[in-house]
């Protein structure tokens, strides 16, 4: 993966809201083409604002920021972004396919008309999200996990080179987590994936790598956390791994007083 270029590029970088404590500091990080990266952390530690920055959503007081080999907002209109479900505005009368097309909108005409090829690529996306058979349908009578495929879709009829996706598993059953994954595995054949989560077995499902943040960033290019990643990232707040299914390992197994850590759990 060294040979491949670097789609994400931050270095020192540091932003706060407001002039307050920096919610972000001192971050570097490098993201290679066809990486799916995981980020962790808890509540408050600058997950959804590291995406903000990638995305040029927000700009940071100190340090770089590269997307594409290029500033965020001249590479911006090249990626997925799937931001966390809220559940607002769900009686707003729109359809399935209104929001997958909505991907399509490059945000710079008055008036916009979505063309042939737009409805050939909304329609593609659907189909490959499996939810074309919705394509009538109003958003607000969808279940969470049926909303998410549409999001994800909509990110997808962008062309993406790169997909951000923030808790993109939240408050859905633990069917449809697996069915969300097994969906951005297939997705991250082409796409370079980033993918902010509370649920640590997506580390073992999905990622290729992995991110603790903390305001601080701790990566590891294998997907796996270290002990010292979830001291940096965790601190002393306790931190329980729960795996469901086939064995797999999220913690690095290593010699600590003659016991190993990071032993599997079914």
């Amino acid at each position: 993966m060294e040979n491949r270029e670097i789609d994400i590029e931050l270095r020192n970088v540091r932003f706060a809201y407001n002039g307050s404590e920096s919610v972000l500091e001192g971050v570097s990080l490098a993201v290679r083409q066809g990486e799916f990266l995981a980020v962790i952390g808890p509540n408050g530690g600058g997950k959804s604002t590291l995406l903000r920055v990638i995305l040029g959503l927000l700009e940071p007081q100190e340090g770089t920021v590269r997307l594409l080999g290029r500033s965020p907002r001249e590479s911006v209109q090249r990626v997925g972004y799937v931001p966390q479900e809220t559940g607002r505005n769900r009686e707003f009368p729109v359809s399935v396919e209104d929001v997958v097309l909505m991907g399509r909108f490059s945000g710079t005409a008055a008036r916009w008309t979505p063309t042939a090829e737009d409805r050939r690529v909304a329609e593609e996306s659907m189909e490959r999200l499996g939810i074309l058979d919705l394509r009538r349908k109003r958003v607000g009578e969808l279940s969470q996990g049926q909303r998410q495929r549409v999001a994800i879709a909509r990110a997808l009829a962008v062309r993406p080179a790169l997909m951000l996706l923030d808790e993109p598993t939240a408050s859905v059953d633990v069917q449809t987590q697996a069915a969300l994954y097994e969906i951005l595995r297939e997705l991250n054949r082409t796409l370079t994936i980033v993918m902010v989560s509370h649920d640590l077995t997506a580390i073992a499902s999905c990622a290729t790598s992995v991110a603790c943040v903390n305001r601080r960033l701790f990566y590891h290019d294998r997907a796996e956390l270290t002990g010292e990643m979830v001291q940096a990232a965790y601190g002393s707040c306790p931190v329980e791994l729960i795996a469901h299914g086939i064995p797999h390992r999220v913690l690095h197994r290593h010699e600590n007083g003659g016991e190993k850590e990071g032993e599997d759990h079914a």
